[in-house]
C-alpha cells in the first residue's frame, strides 16, 4: 500500500467517523443490554418480577400491606402537616429501632455461630 492510498483511506475514515461513532455506540448499547439481560436471567431476579405478562395470576395472590398510611404528597405544608409527618416518622422509626437489625450484635461472631463455642460443637 503506497502513501497515496494510505492518505485516501485515512480521509475516508475521517469523513465517516461520526457515522462510525453512532454505529459503535449502538453496538455497545446492545452488548450491555445483552449482558444485563443475561445477569437478570442467571441471577434469578426474574422470579421476583411480578410485572411480567405471564404473572397476572400471581399478582392477584400477593397481599398488599394496607396498614401503612403514607404521607400525602399534596395539600398545604403547614404546622398540622408537619406534626402529622413527624408522628408518622417517629412511629416508623420506633418500628426500625425495635428490631435489632441495625445493631452491631447481629453480625457478631456469636450470633452468626462462628465463635469458638459454636465451632467446638
Amino acid at each position: 500500500m503506497n502513501e497515496e492510498q494510505h492518505q485516501t483511506k485515512l480521509e475516508q475514515v475521517k469523513d465517516h467517523r461520526f457515522v462510525l461513532m453512532i454505529f459503535g455506540s449502538i453496538a455497545l448499547a446492545l452488548l450491555l443490554v445483552a449482558v444485563a439481560l443475561g445477569l437478570y436471567g442467571s441471577s434469578g431476579a426474574y422470579q421476583l418480577d411480578l410485572s411480567r405478562p405471564g404473572d397476572a395470576a400471581l399478582r392477584s395472590q400477593v397481599r398488599e400491606d394496607s396498614s401503612f398510611k403514607g404521607f400525602s404528597s399534596d395539600g398545604n405544608l403547614d404546622a398540622k402537616a408537619m406534626k402529622e409527618f413527624q408522628t408518622m416518622y417517629d412511629e416508623k422509626l420506633g418500628d426500625l429501632t425495635a428490631e435489632a437489625s441495625f445493631n452491631g450484635e447481629v453480625l457478631s461472631p456469636r450470633s452468626l455461630g462462628i465463635d469458638q463455642k459454636s465451632a467446638a460443637r
